[in-house]
């Protein structure tokens, strides 16, 4: 697997417009969700580790993320959780691992969508999970850029479960709205008016299971009823084969926004870590917050912080995120 960051991976596999994008999950969310759990589970065991040291405050930090688990299984995250989110302090340690297991998870989500999508030959099939497993795989050079990553939450406690990380929001699916700014202009004209709409229909295939107003089928025929004029490129379609203009826009939009920006910084390995100088952070924040009364939750970026989202520019994401929660809170409510 390659040690580049999935943002840069992701721009290479071109998989936007294939029709299997996003089936797994949209048809067998219960068995897409176990699996999000496991994507919670392996890097906030790592980032346990980190935090309590070389002692037995290790094992207590282990021990009482693992006691999370069966709580979580229950009520899952609603995206794949990426490195940067839920082990930062091991993503500043090696990034190059960090990513890898990115890569490694998304290969995962490629795999069941392929293998499930009804209408390819198992010779197409094949044909496409060769060329998605070479897109994710090493190329000279990765290890170069493996630091071009942002961490929006830098002083998570994993011993926590917050609703940031159950939430269908996250880093994953700002990699995706962020392909899809990059990519839909060179396929319609109009883009930036329905920019927003396309973000919120985009998010409804993004998020597991049926949500309600959701396009049927595929992110592509989600986006042919917004923009019904759109650009066909057959390649996007076919199996075993990708678009390279799609592509390289695509990575040319990386390469201005996470490319050129600072790289996420080593971690300062010479004071061992202390479970009880976190818990006296993760007190201070949670107080401070409830002093400013605030529902931001503890561990997030402080303001002014850059997060994923505005690093890539995407200044519609939160007003997509607003959408979708006050449409999901008016349905709890019907």
């Amino acid at each position: 697997m390659s040690p580049a960051p999935l943002d840069y991976t992701m721009r290479r596999v071109g998989a936007l417009m294939k029709p299997y994008l996003t089936y797994f999950r949209n048809y067998y969310p219960e068995s897409n969700n176990y699996f999000y759990f496991a994507h919670w589970w392996h890097p906030a065991i790592y980032e346990a580790m980190m935090i309590g040291g070389n002692d037995d405050e290790q094992d207590q930090a282990v021990k009482a993320t693992d006691s999370l688990a069966t709580k979580i299984t229950k009520n899952p995250p609603q995206r794949m959780m990426l490195s940067r989110e839920i082990m930062p302090r091991y993503a500043r340690l090696s990034p190059e691992s960090a990513n890898i297991f990115d890569n490694l998870h998304m290969l995962h989500g490629f795999a069941y969508d392929i293998l499930t999508y009804p209408n390819w030959t198992k010779k197409q099939k094949e044909a496409e999970l060769t060329r998605v497993i070479k897109a994710l795989s090493y190329h000279p050079g990765d290890e170069q850029i493996a630091r071009k990553v942002s961490a929006p939450y830098p002083k998570i406690d994993p011993r926590k479960y917050l609703p940031w990380m159950r939430a269908c929001e996250g880093a994953m699916n700002d990699i995706m709205l962020q392909m899809l700014d990059e990519m839909m202009p060179e396929m319609v004209n109009n883009y930036e008016t329905n920019r927003v709409v396309a973000h919120e229909a985009a998010m409804k295939k993004f998020c597991p299971g049926e949500q309600p107003g959701e396009n049927p089928g595929s992110l592509r025929d989600a986006m042919m009823k917004i923009f019904p004029n759109m650009k066909k490129m057959p390649a996007a379609k076919k199996a075993g084969e990708g678009s390279p203009l799609m592509m390289q826009a695509m990575l040319a939009g990386w390469l201005k926004k996470q490319g050129r920006g600072p790289e996420l910084p080593k971690i300062d390995m010479s004071t061992e870590p202390k479970l009880s100088i976190m818990d006296q952070e993760t007190s201070s924040r949670e107080q401070e917050m409830e002093e400013m009364g605030s529902e931001q939750d503890p561990g997030q970026p402080a303001k002014g912080r850059q997060t994923d989202a505005d690093i890539s520019g995407a200044k519609d994401l939160k007003d997509t995120r607003k959408t979708l929660k006050q449409k999901n809170k008016e349905k709890s409510h019907e």
